[in-house]
């Protein structure tokens, strides 16, 4: 049986692959400060970047066919004013897994970001050379081009993740306040191609199974605003839309600059991989029902 470690395994992204990944293959996971249970597989907390030699030694003694990092700090701002934690992080740590999957002649599976474009045109392909805006999408990139030294790794590029899960900060946002009849801001400027959680890890066990390899962009089909999502929201949930007001990206005073439309062209993947990825509309309704298995009294 295939033995994976994966790393981040208790983030938003690194908690379902755990889950669904240890039905099929032996799992490793580390986690930081919040330990998961799960009965599949085994947890180790390390604490990355900082205990990267703790990490070696776990490599070393496990010897994992594969290696997944689902590490990343996302929120981009932060990354913009902390360049030299952003740059150990997204940087310098994969460097090392690198020099460790070479060593132990392991495979590295590392996710990336449609940030690594500056959104002039959207629908990016794979091969589309990468001029990220901010500090977040050009670690990302450089750390993209150090794992590609290897053509049998494989950088898996998302876009912006939902579902129905406290991590997802703009959903329970939404949610939270129009179920409270509260008005909320949403840009209506630049656009982005959200992929739901289930959609993606699955993609990341397809790629596994069919030893993929370069580059794949997994997103949804549909390219929307912050405002387009929280008006599928509304229509769903059955709240005011009249409430969500639109705003442009320039008012909310950013310190990073965002790209106008990330969106990526996941042809690719879905031929290879055998996936289709849910619309919008698709994966609020899987989200819905998960809220409502929830919250079943409320609105």
């Amino acid at each position: 049986m295939l033995k994976i470690l994966i790393l981040g395994g208790s983030g938003l992204l690194g908690k379902k692959l755990v889950e669904k990944a240890s039905d099929s293959f032996e799992v490793i996971s580390t986690f930081n400060n919040h330990k998961i249970e799960h009965s599949k597989s085994r947890t180790i907390r390390i604490k990355l970047p900082d205990e990267i030699f703790n990490l070696k030694s776990l490599i070393f003694n496990e010897k994992p066919n594969l290696i997944i990092n689902t590490i990343a700090n996302t929120n981009i701002d932060y990354c913009e004013q902390h360049k030299t934690e952003t740059y150990l992080l997204h940087v310098e740590m994969n460097k090392q897994i690198f020099k460790l999957c070479e060593d132990i002649a392991s495979k590295f599976i590392f996710i990336s970001s449609d940030y690594v474009f500056d959104g002039k045109k959207g629908d990016y392909m794979e091969y589309d050379k990468t001029s990220p805006v901010n500090y977040y999408g050009e670690t990302k990139a450089i750390a993209e081009s150090i794992i590609l030294q290897n053509p049998t790794n494989t950088v898996l590029r998302s876009s912006l993740i939902y579902d129905w899960d406290p991590q997802v900060r703009f959903l329970n946002y939404v949610v939270d306040k129009l179920r409270k009849n509260e008005n909320i801001q949403a840009y209506d400027d630049f656009l982005t191609a959200p992929i739901f959680l289930e959609d993606l890890v699955g993609s990341i066990i397809k790629a596994v199974k069919k030893d993929a390899s370069g580059i794949y962009n997994l997103a949804g089909p549909s390219c929307v605003t912050r405002m387009d999502f929280a008006l599928a929201i509304a229509r769903k949930f059955n709240f005011d839309k009249n409430l969500i007001e639109p705003v442009s990206v320039k008012s909310l005073d950013l310190i990073a600059e965002r790209p106008r439309n990330s969106s990526l062209n996941k042809t690719k993947a879905e031929k290879d991989l055998d996936i289709k990825f849910r619309s919008i509309e698709e994966g609020i309704n899987e989200v819905y029902k998960k809220y409502k298995i929830e919250n079943p009294t409320k609105h």
